[in-house]
Parts: C-alpha cells; sequence; structure tokens
C-alpha cells in the first residue's frame, strides 16, 4: 500500500482533475466495487435458480457466498503478510503490529479515496454527472453478466444462450420508447451542471447543421448514384425519390440526427463556455504528436467499428431486433434511410460522443471534422442503392464498407454486419464482398428475421 500510494492517492485531489492522477482514482474506485456488483449478480441468479433451497445450508447462495468471504480472508491475510514485511521492523515484527498497520492501511485508504471523490466531483460538475450516469450503466451490466453467467462457469460462450432465454422486447414496448427516449434525451439537459442554456442552445444549432448537411447530403448522393453508378436493387419497384418510404425514412433520420445532437450538445457547450473537455482547435493543445494522434485516431475507429460491428450483431437477436426492425422495414433503402433507426439504437450507437467531455481524449477539431465528414458520406452511400465501380474497387480491398455490401444485409438481413469496415465479417464469417478479398469460409446466417417479431 505504501509503494502504490502516491500514484493511487494524489496529495492534491481537487488540483488533479485532468491529469492520469483523475483517471487512477476513479478507475481505483469502480475496482473495487466490481467484484461486488458482479457477486450480487451472481447471487440473483442463484437464487432464482434455485429459488428457496438456495438459502438452505447446502444451498447455492450459501455456498457461494461462503466461496466470496473465503477469497476475502485470503486477500487479507496476504495484504497483511505484505504490510507486516515490509512496514514492521524486524526486533517489532509480531502479528499484532502486521494488523494494526493493516488496519490503519484500510483506513486511512478508504478515507483518501472517498476525499479524492468528494474533492472532485464538485469541482467538475461535467464529469460528476459523466460518472455517475457512466457509472449506473457500468454497474448494471455487471449485475447483468453475473446474473447471466451460470454458477458451474464463465464460458463467454454461454452468455449468447442465457440471452436466448431472455423474454424479448416487443413491438409495442419499441413503439413507447421511440417517443419516450428522445424526451428523455432532452430533458437530461436541465440537469448540465454549468449552464442549461448554453446545451440547448448547442443542441438547437447542432440538430439544424446536421439536418441541412445530412438532407442535402442525401439529395446530392442519389444524384450521383443515377449518375454514376448502377442500381443494385430491385429494379420493378419505385425508387429514389418516387419511393413511397421517402418521407418516413427522412423523419426516421431526422429523430435519430435529434439522438445524435443532444449528446453532442455535451461537450460542444463546455466547448463554447471555454471549459475543459475534448475538443480543442490546435494539435499542441491534445498534447499528442502528429503520427501519435494518427495512431490514436486509426486505433479508436477500428475500436468504434468492432463496438459498432457488435452492437449491430446484437440488436439482430430475437431480444433487441424490436428497436432495429424499422430500419429493416427500408428492403430498399435510399440515402434518406442512412441514419434512419429507433431512437434507442441511436442511444447507443451516438452515446460514445459523450467520452468528447473528458479533456483527457484530446480531439483536434480541424483534423477530426474530416473523418466525421467522410463517415456521414459513407453511410449515406451504403444506402443509396447504386454501386460505383471506382468507389468500390476503391473501397473493398481495404475492408472499408460499401454499397454492394451493405445492400447485401438489406436484402438478406441475417449476414453482412458491417457499418464502416467489413473486416469484422471477413473474420468471423459473416459476410462476404464481391469486390473484396475471398471469403475465408461459407457465410454464417444469424439473428432474428423481421416475421419474427411481434
Amino acid at each position: 500500500y505504501n509503494i502504490v500510494k502516491p500514484i493511487l492517492v494524489p496529495e492534491h485531489a481537487a488540483e488533479a482533475t485532468h491529469d492520469h492522477a483523475f483517471v487512477e482514482g476513479f478507475s481505483l474506485l469502480a475496482a473495487l466495487t466490481h467484484g461486488a456488483l458482479f457477486a450480487v449478480g451472481m447471487v440473483v441468479r442463484l437464487a432464482r435458480t434455485e429459488g428457496l433451497r438456495s438459502i438452505a445450508p447446502e444451498g447455492a447462495v450459501l455456498r457461494f457466498t461462503v466461496g466470496i468471504v473465503t477469497n476475502f480472508a485470503m486477500a487479507v491475510l496476504v495484504i497483511g503478510g505484505f504490510c507486516l514485511a515490509i512496514n514492521a521492523p524486524s526486533e517489532n515484527a509480531t502479528a499484532g503490529v502486521g494488523l494494526q498497520f493493516m488496519a490503519q492501511s484500510v483506513a486511512d485508504f478508504a478515507s483518501k479515496q472517498l476525499t479524492f471523490a468528494v474533492a472532485i466531483l464538485p469541482q467538475n460538475r461535467s464529469h460528476a454527472l459523466a460518472c455517475v450516469l457512466a457509472g449506473a450503466v457500468v454497474g448494471a451490466s455487471v449485475v447483468a453478466a453475473g446474473f447471466l453467467v451460470e454458477p458451474s462457469t464463465v464460458a463467454l460462450e454461454d452468455i449468447p444462450a442465457k440471452l436466448g432465454s431472455m423474454r424479448p422486447f416487443t413491438l409495442k414496448q419499441a413503439d413507447a420508447l421511440f417517443y419516450i427516449t428522445p424526451l428523455a434525451c432532452t430533458a437530461v439537459g436541465v440537469a448540465h451542471p454549468h449552464d442549461p442554456s448554453m446545451f440547448f442552445d448547442s443542441l438547437v444549432r447542432c440538430f439544424v447543421i446536421l439536418e441541412l448537411t445530412i438532407m442535402s447530403g442525401s439529395f446530392l448522393m442519389v444524384v450521383a448514384g443515377k449518375t454514376f453508378g448502377t442500381r443494385i436493387q430491385d429494379m420493378d419497384k419505385p425508387h429514389d425519390f418516387r419511393s413511397p418510404w421517402l418521407l418516413k425514412e427522412a423523419a426516421e433520420t431526422s429523430v435519430a440526427l435529434y439522438i445524435f445532437a443532444c449528446f453532442a450538445a455535451w461537450p460542444l457547450s463546455l466547448y463554447r463556455l471555454g471549459l475543459p473537455c475534448a475538443l480543442v482547435d490546435t494539435l499542441e493543445e491534445t498534447g499528442d504528436g502528429v503520427w501519435f494522434y494518427a495512431f490514436k485516431t486509426a486505433f479508436g475507429l477500428l475500436g468504434a467499428d468492432w463496438y459498432m460491428y457488435m452492437k449491430h450483431r446484437i440488436l439482430h437477436s430475437r431480444n433487441f431486433f424490436a428497436f432495429h426492425r424499422s430500419h429493416h422495414m427500408f428492403r430498399d433503402p435510399t440515402p434518406f434511410a442512412g441514419f434512419a433507426v429507433h431512437p434507442v439504437e441511436a442511444v447507443v450507437t451516438f452515446g460514445p460522443v459523450l467520452f468528447a467531455i473528458f479533456p483527457w481524449v484530446g480531439l483536434c477539431i480541424p483534423l477530426h471534422a474530416p473523418v466525421l465528414v467522410f463517415l456521414a458520406v459513407l453511410n449515406l452511400y451504403l444506402h443509396c442503392g447504386y454501386t460505383i465501380g471506382l468507389v468500390e474497387g476503391i473501397l473493398a480491398p481495404m475492408f472499408v464498407n460499401t454499397s454492394a455490401f451493405h445492400n447485401a444485409h438489406h436484402f438478406k438481413t441475417r449476414t453482412h454486419f458491417g457499418e464502416i469496415l467489413w473486416l469484422w465479417d471477413w473474420i468471423l464469417c459473416t459476410g462476404d464482398h464481391p469486390y473484396g478479398w475471398k471469403e475465408r469460409s461459407p457465410t454464417r446466417v444469424l439473428g432474428a428475421t423481421i416475421a419474427s417479431v411481434k
């Protein structure tokens, strides 16, 4: 404890907000609660499985609790021995001295950790709110993980089977959340710790800019597809500006863009108020060199795409397809359907935007904006219903998603899940690309169908 104390418990916690001590302190607090939350989920799982038998002398809950206490006792003994060995002088190296030192160290540790958290939260209310929201989500997910794991195993391959036993969300529930979610995302802005009016001003400005940009971009993408591309959708059905789904596509895209604006308003309002956040004007302000920033951006995109791929796979499961079904009602989509997703899916998709409130993320606006523009244009191209040979030939060999690949997803529904890249489909054998690398093995068909959700 004395060895690591200078790192984990900074002397001036209130002033350590924007350095690594902020991250380390809260990471340690999270680590201390992680095991307890997981254990709660395990206990609930065992109690649900065995009922009243679980609290009997030979019941699973009692056995599990005894195991936890035993492990904790062993950890205490190890820590006590470590404290005794490195701190007690040889002539006074008694068990009592070691235990006394250990008790004092634990009390001192707990006190300083709580002081650290209390000192930081009032000074940085935006961080406090983000930590509370993120902590609630992470805590719930850890409890859920403990609930889903069988008492006899923690194998990851067992988790899909446990998810499969859950009761799926219904279309009625999805329809209710379609209206509740945007209202909730808006109402949270009242709790802005610095200036709620700036939050709502940023929300409106961001939404208007997004709406004008995406709608005009969708129009131009239709024109580009008709001019330079080859139609790959059902030729017998009206398409482009004659599509009967056009207005519904545009309306649902607008709702999703509004959800994005609700999340983006948090870092944008901090930036406009001159408060610390990830958004900066120059590369120097990020503290990164050119090569490190390029690596950070590339690695971040790769991680984000893995997250999007897994999110897409989960939304195609029987339990959650009710939130993704509306997007697949557009079997022959136009660019106006590029962002036409259910508000709950929009929350899951755009929620990571909140990371931009943390200064240590470091996003240079002039360098990052072109990346966001490219991703937006790519998404419009994925839904345009045309293939442009030059674009397909350049992007597909680099594992970047294209219209040909994503159109197969809308046509087949249960394959081709990639959103930015089709790399994960190639690795996991869930989709092949006519312009890309040869498939590694036959494509696996996964997930629910439109007709299976009620």
